[in-house]
């Protein structure tokens, strides 16, 4: 209720544009999603952010920072204004128009302190003038003393960093941080009471202007466009992957924790075994619900209904809009079944599975977790093995730790 109501408390100064950003519903890597579940990502994370703020969101993060043209064609599909990348998923930039010639920043030379406007990549290649993403890149040199430097240890001395940020440009420049939640109280003891005297007193006195990224966009539209970095095989960057989405589908040499020796070559079997249950998965929902569900593509984008208020009068009403006439209290079940085991086939993507040195890590089990409840909820409406050939494709997993062997 506090951060619902700081969000509204924020819309005054901002000229309307209050301060919360919408985020994809689960924390998956989006580029490495199927088109089905990238599409249900972002409209329940819309759907989400309007039941809970009681207004449209103008922008989304995206976990891990995340993108790639896909990712930015479903944003703009769902009218986000804009999102926050890393200066290091740049790659080049030109002035709004598309006369001039591009300027390579793959370096992270991109300038931070300005908003960028990206065009959606059709068919071809060729930038859409209609579809596009507005881009904030976050200042990496002060997001990394804020994450890892203690820079929160002292207002005054954030405040100096804050104006030490910015140049001597004439009008309107941004000096934006991204970092991580658990920054605040976790990695930084007290971190919060450092922001709220920043906010409370020093900006003020150093004669800074604290706005929101909406409001921004507003003082200062994008005179630049920008292009991303597509990735290896277009699989798309991401903050903490020096090898773009790598850390989530191979052994690309990113990994936090284990022991010396250790490696991850369970990740991509890992992948493969989610790969193939989700094939799985998403056969037994369309096929089950042929005869008495409308349209389960559009039930299962409205499904986050049901998700964010489970009262009897929202079922009906969601049955209503998604049956066909003629459905029987065992339809409806099957169909409640299976969508909870969709939302599960989801949450099994959750990115800290990969993120970690140990496929018997509590992340990637977690994961596997959800997987097992997917497959619970759809056994009963197949006659397709379901668990068997997912254990088969854990076992090509190999563990660290030799108690466990593989992922099996």
């Amino acid at each position: 209720k506090r951060i619902i109501e700081a969000d509204r408390a924020s819309r005054p100064a901002n000229k309307g544009h209050g301060n919360a950003i919408a985020q994809a519903y689960s924390h998956m890597i989006m580029p490495l999603a199927n088109e089905a579940d990238l599409e249900t990502q972002v409209a329940w994370g819309v759907r989400d952010f309007i039941w809970r703020y009681g207004r449209e969101p103008e922008g989304m993060w995206l976990p891990e920072t995340a993108v790639n043209n896909r990712v930015m064609a479903a944003l703009a599909a769902h009218g986000i204004g804009f999102t926050i990348l890393s200066p290091y998923q740049a790659h080049s930039v030109r002035p709004v128009g598309g006369q001039a010639t591009w300027k390579n920043v793959s370096d992270g030379s991109i300038d931070t302190r300005q908003a960028y406007r990206y065009f959606v990549r059709d068919d071809a290649g060729k930038p859409d003038p209609k579809r596009y993403v507005d881009v904030f890149f976050f200042d990496a040199p002060l997001s990394t003393a804020v994450s890892f430097e203690h820079l929160l240890t002292n207002a005054s001395k954030f405040a100096g960093a804050l104006l030490g940020a910015a140049d001597d440009r004439k009008g309107p420049q941004l000096v934006n941080v991204a970092t991580d939640g658990e920054t605040f109280g976790h990695h930084e003891p007290f971190a919060d009471m450092c922001l709220a005297s920043l906010f409370d007193q020093e900006a003020r006195q150093s004669g800074l202007s604290v706005v929101n990224y909406a409001r921004y966009l507003e003082i200062a539209p994008p005179v630049m466009e920008v292009d991303i970095k597509p990735g290896p095989n277009g699989e798309g960057t991401a903050w903490s992957c020096a090898h773009g989405t790598g850390r989530w589908r191979r052994d690309c040499g990113c990994s936090t924790g284990g022991a010396a020796g250790w490696n991850q070559k369970w990740r991509e079997p890992f992948r493969h075994a989610l790969d193939n249950l989700r094939a799985s998965l998403d056969e037994v929902y369309s096929n089950a619900l042929a005869g008495s569900v409308k349209d389960p593509i559009a039930a299962r984008n409205d499904y986050i209904t049901i998700l964010l208020d489970r009262r009897e009068e929202t079922h009906a009403a969601f049955f209503e809009r998604h049956m066909k006439k003629g459905t029987s209290p065992a339809d409806k079940l099957k169909l409640h079944a299976l969508l909870e085991s969709q939302k599960n086939a989801m949450f099994m993507y959750t990115s800290c599975g990969w993120f970690f040195a140990e496929i018997s890590g509590l992340e990637a089990v977690q994961n596997m977790r959800y997987a097992a409840r997917a497959i619970e909820l759809a056994e009963p409406y197949t006659q397709r093995p379901l668990m068997q050939p997912f254990l088969a494709d854990l076992a090509e997993a190999p563990s660290n730790i030799d108690e466990f062997r593989e992922g099996r």
